[in-house]
């Protein structure tokens, strides 16, 4: 081996095998017999939208009878979609794709060129197959051939590949709530266990649900429980036919449409604000993670104890009865949902709007005051109060800058514990201070001239303090 290419770990890799890929944007000439090069799209299952499946091995000539797909619709039988330009491959493809054919024909084949760039031919070589998608765009060898991907939109034809898998209407899902959540809401411990519980248990409230993920990424013993459990049920989901792996899909989206109306915020109403619920379904590896193992467990009908108790061997145990042969010759692959997913560290500048958050003071009915971060004005902000508050919420105007808000208190009120820092904090505010004491927990924000809600005011801190009621740091409310 040259010295060269010892040294230089890209070029060792480049040396171990042939790319038709990078030659033909080279300039170098066709595999002997043909003269020109040209390019094809396909999905993961290398179809194009017509009846034709290319095949998976390279240097295979295609010669068939049958209809290929491209931009609008699909061709006559026996002609193929290709495209000269790399560029324009996007073209030769009615349901988008995440694999790009290199391949290799002559001019006496072709039937057709259009000013698309779509040439229809009669056969094609396949030289070689690339994943359109991680890193191919800005080149896997750091190689300067790649350029010419720089104008393909990879992202949007993946998201169109995998919107033609799930079929024409993937979002409609009659009777999503008699979906078999038969198991009882579990008590305290293991907060997975909780979350799997909130799911299968109508109404799945998505608040609760987000609650309960929250707790998973704060407790490391969860965390554990839930990256190990995360493995074994992906085991299990891709061990399903390409049916029921779809089906899986299909309702994590109908789950996610059915609560917020949308599956990715930046496709589906991209202008709307997320809601912290719908930013932890879909910002945090533990809701995008858990919405699959959720499902999955419903699509085997088995139960999460079932799973959790000893994984691997209930998977060794679970899958020689599920396993089924898949109905195509070809194996598929389909991303898990939900598609739009950020990892945290990696900042909020992806383009999708959050509704705004405030600092506000969660008084207790006993212990110390804390800072809490709440939802301003969202889907999330009335569910989030009266989880806080243990109940309905109403509120109390102290002064211009400072608003109470309370549990609204039942007829005679005796039932709900007294809040003697809240009543003494009232006990300042002559001017709003109600009849009789203050019951349970409060929470203090700020409101602005307009009635718009904003930051707890210093001034409700100090004079905290000043009661003998500091005001600790505390965690965020979820």
């Amino acid at each position: 081996m040259p010295a060269d290419e010892q040294g230089d770990p890209f070029k060792l890799a480049e040396s171990l095998f042939q790319d038709w890929f990078r030659d033909s944007l080279d300039g170098k000439p066709p595999p002997t017999g043909y003269r020109l090069w040209g390019y094809k799209l396909v999905r993961s299952d290398r179809c194009a939208g017509g009846e034709l499946r290319w095949p998976t091995q390279d240097e295979t000539l295609i010669e068939t009878e049958l209809s290929d797909g491209c931009r609008g619709g699909v061709t006559s039988p026996g002609t193929l979609a290709i495209t000269r330009e790399v560029a324009d491959v996007a073209v030769t493809s009615a349901v988008g794709g995440s694999v790009i054919l290199t391949v290799a024909y002559n001019p006496e084949d072709v039937i057709d060129a259009q000013d698309t760039g779509l040439v229809l031919v009669r056969r094609a070589y396949v030289a070689d197959a690339d994943p359109a998608a991680l890193n191919l765009d800005n080149g896997i060898f750091r190689d300067e051939r790649y350029r010419a991907l720089r104008a393909v939109d990879v992202r949007g034809l993946r998201d169109r590949e995998r919107a033609s898998f799930l079929g024409p209407e993937p979002l409609e899902h009659p009777g999503l709530d008699a979906r078999p959540r038969t198991r009882a809401r579990p008590g305290g411990g293991d907060w997975l266990a909780v979350a799997v519980g909130v799911y299968r248990q109508p109404p799945s409230d998505p608040y609760d649900l987000a609650v309960a993920l929250a707790q998973v990424a704060r407790d490391e013993a969860a965390r554990q429980r839930w990256t190990t459990l995360t493995v074994h049920a992906a085991i299990l989901q891709y061990a399903l036919p390409w049916q029921r792996q779809v089906a899986v899909q299909r309702r994590i989206d109908g789950y996610l449409l059915e609560q917020f109306g949308r599956v990715d915020p930046r496709s589906d109403d991209p202008e709307r604000p997320m809601g912290r619920a719908e930013q932890w379904l879909h910002r945090f590896p533990f809701g995008t993670g858990f919405l699959n193992l959720a499902e999955t467990l419903i699509e085997y009908d088995v139960g999460y104890d079932d799973l959790a108790a000893d994984p691997a061997a209930f998977v060794q145990r679970l899958l020689p009865a599920q396993r089924e042969p898949a109905p195509q010759a070809v194996p598929s692959t389909l991303t898990p949902g939900p598609v739009y997913q950020i990892f945290p560290g990696l900042g909020d500048d992806d383009g999708v709007p959050r509704y705004p958050e405030l600092d506000a003071i969660y008084v207790p009915a006993a212990g110390q005051p804390q800072r809490a971060r709440l939802e301003a004005d969202g889907p999330c902000t009335p569910r989030e109060r009266e989880r806080l508050l243990g109940g309905p919420v109403t509120h109390v105007q102290l002064d211009t800058n400072t608003r109470m808000l309370r549990q609204a208190e039942a007829p005679g009120g005796t039932g709900i514990p007294v809040n003697p820092a809240a009543t003494a904090l009232l006990s300042l505010y002559p001017e709003a201070a109600p009849a009789g004491p203050v019951r349970g927990s409060v929470l203090l924000i700020g409101t602005r001239g307009d009635g718009a809600e904003a930051d707890a005011p210093d001034d409700a801190v100090r004079h905290l303090a000043d009661l003998g009621h500091p005001v600790a740091r505390g965690e965020d409310s979820r």
